[in-house]
């Protein structure tokens, strides 16, 4: 990660912000270990003076998680812990009943995925940016640490790093500047804003699919709600070995393409207008994938990241024949 561009707002911790209550809320199913790491972590958090926070913990697991998991995860964290049952499966209905909760009992909303864990001054870093610039929503970056020994063109590309820009979308944004690409697995929202029968919602729709994240973000920005990042504000992924291959990328980008074309649509673009926008991302990104082939041969990651483009492409053009792609029926990790 490029640390050496100068935060655009003060990088000084401040006064207390007090009295602050945020919501840390995660969404579960299926990784009991992944979880545990997540709430030995959230111990470790150094929370400015005046900030209460607590974890709301969305079990998505039909039946719920077994009781001794249940236990050893609230007594591996030392902030109060709600847990909440959610048996419709998929990640919008668990991220649902989150903004619900928090709504009712917090300023903010923090998310984290169960397969990460987060460094000391997270929070803090997501609200001084939040408290520097009055966003509706912060963004922080995501790293990942690899489970097994990953490829050196994954590493070198960055292919599983979230910065807050995209492959082919610039360097990684400053302090409060703009987050290019919005994700919930590491994100500060105002409550005010979500929840309730008022407020943003993720689309159930999207439950099995993803990018439910995505799409409402760009309905926050849409509704002049400002969305920006926060360099410090660091969080770590597991990435499994599952997830370290050549076919996992590719239907990633091809679900995130799938994703894209959803917001645009929701935007007022016409099913015309993706197949071509969709197609020449698919045309191009395939022909200088062959072109880095002959020309780098020893370098396989410029091939994969024209790569990104084409599986992007292919998935705008089966969203406007009315395809998706369900990547959440599997998960990774344990």
């Amino acid at each position: 990660m490029d640390t050496t561009a100068e935060p655009s707002i003060d990088p000084s911790p401040g006064p207390s912000l007090g009295p602050v209550r945020v919501c840390i809320c995660i969404a579960t199913r299926g990784r009991p270990q992944g979880l545990l790491a997540l709430m030995a972590g959230l111990s470790g958090l150094e929370l400015p003076a005046g900030v209460a926070a607590e974890v709301a913990v969305v079990d998505n697991n039909p039946e719920g998680s077994p009781p001794g998991v249940v236990a050893e995860a609230r007594a591996r964290c030392r902030l109060p812990v709600t847990w909440i049952h959610e048996p419709r499966r998929g990640i919008s209905f668990a991220r649902n009943a989150a903004l619900d909760h928090a709504r009712e009992i917090a300023d903010f909303l923090a998310f984290i995925d169960d397969d990460e864990t987060p460094t000391p001054g997270w929070i803090a870093e997501l609200l001084r940016v939040q408290r520097a610039t009055g966003a509706g929503a912060v963004i922080g970056p995501v790293v990942p640490r690899f489970a097994a020994p990953a490829p050196e063109w994954a590493v070198e590309e960055g292919f599983y790093a979230c910065l807050g820009s995209g492959l082919n979308d610039g360097p990684e944004p400053g302090d409060g500047e703009a987050a290019r690409v919005c994700s919930s697995a590491n994100a500060l929202i105002r409550t005010a804003l979500v929840g309730g029968a008022d407020g943003l919602r993720f689309d159930e729709a999207l439950a099995l699919t993803g990018g439910e994240d995505t799409l409402l973000f760009a309905q926050m920005r849409a509704a002049g709600h400002s969305i920006v990042y926060a360099r410090s504000a660091l969080v770590h992924e597991t990435v499994p070995s599952s997830r370290v291959r050549v076919g996992w990328l590719l239907r990633r980008w091809y679900r995130t393409g799938n994703t894209d074309a959803l917001v645009r649509a929701r935007g007022g673009t016409g099913r015309p207008r993706l197949l071509v926008q969709g197609g020449v991302r698919l045309t191009a990104g395939t022909a200088l994938a062959a072109l880095a082939v002959l020309s780098a041969p020893r370098r396989p990651g410029r091939a994969m990241r024209r790569l990104y483009t084409a599986a992007r492409g292919a998935g705008m053009i089966a969203f406007a024949f009315g395809r998706s792609f369900e990547e959440y029926r599997t998960i990774h990790g344990a």
